[in-house]
């Protein structure tokens, strides 16, 4: 698809420069792969040795993106893959240009006042949201712009000078995502609110850096959002899960146990260090380079919940080990990506439960449980991580929870 990948990956500290017409090969070691007789908890990685061109010298490379693979015969087959690929290009000559890489990274922020196509100011401002935004994240606004392209092509507007969008053309765009097409209905209120947030913040980078004189979002007003959708588990289900759930891979009952009593996200959970939990202080610091909205939230550990961490025997691990790295034992590698997600539906499925309940539901669960145990709104926002009351009163309003401020604080056993 023309829009499928508007920009190019950035150079990585790994990328390897193409070498001259006239240049003689570099000196060089073949990759190859260390560690590989360990287990796959331990921390695996493929290691070269290429020329740099500036330091006129062979400088180690390491790549570790082996670990993302489950498997022991999956991490051998990348690996083989990968170190193949890489040795390949350094017997062409291929090597290592700190230099031209910064210089082709500039050229992408270097003009300024250019007077840019909708087309090219995207591409020219995507690459900065990258930088500056979780992967997750910017796949959101990268899904968001592809979308706008395409309705830009559409619209025969994919030539157009940025400056000439008006407020009324975003709310034209906003109309079509909302539109049914093929039979299939259009983006509820709450999704066409989000992209309408995502072109605005985009907009406003591109206003800073002197792309865009006016950001022309502002102004237009957010649709209201039905509340409602958050699915928690009742006590009846919460009892058969967490049954099933220990009989059958109790690290994830702990795992769980971290939304229940924390109402910390999984994403959140699996970057959690044990250095970041302490039981003394009853807290856990989330730092803002692991919490969704990038801010640090400091939550607080009930007796109940020490409990469940305190039977981890977190003190025998080094301060930097994931709580819950492969396969939810603590560890030096992070968890594998979705693996609990996909272990908790495998056993919920078996259970009979549909696709809407899923892991995160447990979170909703948890705010639900110690909503209805007296936990006063003001500490529900502290310990969820909103910003502000409004924030939180709409999600309990979703949960089909309201306010009650003569509510007494305490938490519930789970």
């Amino acid at each position: 698809m023309f829009f499928a990948s508007l920009i190019a990956a950035l150079p990585d500290k790994y990328s390897l420069a193409k070498p001259n017409i006239d240049m003689a090969t570099p000196p060089y070691t073949p990759a190859h792969l260390v560690n590989s007789e360990k287990p796959v908890t331990e921390r695996w990685y493929i290691v070269f040795w290429v020329w740099d061109a500036l330091k006129q010298k062979k400088v180690r490379k390491r790549c570790y993106k082996v670990n993302l693979k489950k498997t022991k015969m999956e991490r051998l087959a990348y690996a083989k893959t990968r170190i193949a690929g890489i040795n390949k290009l350094l017997a062409e000559g291929y090597h290592s240009n700190p230099k031209l890489l910064r210089e082709k990274k500039a050229a992408l922020y270097a003009d300024r006042t250019k007077d840019y196509s909708i087309y090219d100011a995207f591409k020219y401002i995507l690459p900065v949201v990258k930088n500056s935004k979780r992967p997750a994240t910017f796949n959101s606004y990268n899904s968001c712009t592809n979308l706008f392209l395409e309705f830009c092509e559409l619209a025969g507007w994919t030539g157009w000078k940025l400056r000439t969008l008006e407020k009324v053309d975003i709310i034209s765009f906003l109309d079509y995502v909302q539109a049914p097409k093929e039979g299939k209905a259009g983006v509820s209120n709450a999704s066409r609110n989000k992209y309408l947030s995502y072109l605005a913040a985009m907009f406003t980078m591109l206003q800073e850096r002197g792309a865009l004189d006016k950001n022309v979002c502002h102004g237009i007003k957010f649709l209201k959002e039905e509340t409602g959708g958050n699915i928690a588990y009742t006590p009846e289900q919460i009892e058969v899960l967490k049954a099933a759930i220990n009989e059958q891979n109790p690290r994830l009952w702990l795992f769980v146990s971290f939304m229940l009593y924390g109402f910390i996200r999984p994403a959140e959970i699996g970057r959690l260090q044990v250095r970041m939990i302490n039981l003394k202080t009853k807290e856990i610091k989330l730092p803002g380079t692991i919490t969704k909205n990038g801010k640090p939230r400091t939550v607080t550990i009930s007796p109940h919940f020490a409990e469940y961490i305190s039977s981890m025997s977190l003190e025998l691990y080094r301060p930097d080990h994931y709580v819950f790295g492969i396969n939810l034992v603590t560890g030096a590698i992070p968890i594998q990506k979705n693996y609990a997600n996909l272990s908790h539906s495998k056993i919920a499925r078996k259970l009979g439960f549909g696709k809407e309940y899923t892991l995160y539901s447990w979170k909703h669960t948890g705010v639900v449980l110690h909503y209805k145990a007296g936990i006063d709104i003001k500490t529900l926002q502290k310990q969820i991580g909103h910003q502000s009351l409004h924030e939180t009163d709409i999600y309990l309003k979703s949960l089909d929870l309201y306010e009650n401020s003569e509510i007494i604080d305490k938490s519930p056993a789970i």
